[in-house]
């Protein structure tokens, strides 16, 4: 995402992060999110567990295809997009994350990250956004249907039953 800015949200931004610059950012943001990384609630993430998530990437695609932004209130990281484009096929992308600190959610946020996302798909060439979402998160399912995504299949996954939700893009 190239650039943000909402009269809003004005102190908010979204930077690309990678894992020798924002390692211990993105290790702060999962210990202040364990609402949404239950993983580590009991205990605190591993460094492997970090780096997965600047390096783990759906089968058959590269590391040049995966984006890891982080959303910023200034100098605090709130928020973290993983974004995949060209997967499964070209021409199409997939939402691997997109979370913000319970503090940040509610507020409307999410709407105008997810336009700027959604736009910086198109500009490159995707034509549908895939995505998958815990069937039990109610209030990620209502946002990504108010975004126009249609059920696609549901399957279970590490995290229990999930749904794969797909929007095509005009």
């Amino acid at each position: 995402m190239k650039e943000f800015s909402h009269p809003t949200f004005p102190t908010i931004q979204i930077r690309l992060l990678n894992e020798k610059n924002n390692f211990a950012t993105v290790k702060q943001f999962l210990l202040e999110t364990t609402d949404y990384f239950t993983d580590y609630q009991k205990k605190e993430p591993t460094n492997e567990q970090v780096i997965t998530f600047f390096n783990e990437l759906p089968p058959n695609t590269s590391i040049h295809k995966k984006n890891v932004y982080g959303v910023f209130d200034q100098d605090t990281m709130i928020g973290m997009i993983d974004w995949v484009i060209d997967y499964p096929e070209e021409n199409q992308s997939i939402i691997g994350l997109f979370v913000l600190r319970h503090d940040y959610r509610g507020v409307g946020l999410a709407q105008p990250l997810y336009d700027a996302l959604e736009q910086m798909a198109k500009e490159t060439g995707s034509q549908k956004i895939t995505l998958g979402v815990l069937e039990s998160n109610l209030p990620a399912v209502a946002f990504w249907k108010s975004q126009n995504y249609q059920i696609l299949k549901k399957i279970t996954s590490n995290y229990g039953p999930e749904l794969v939700m797909t929007k095509a893009l005009n």
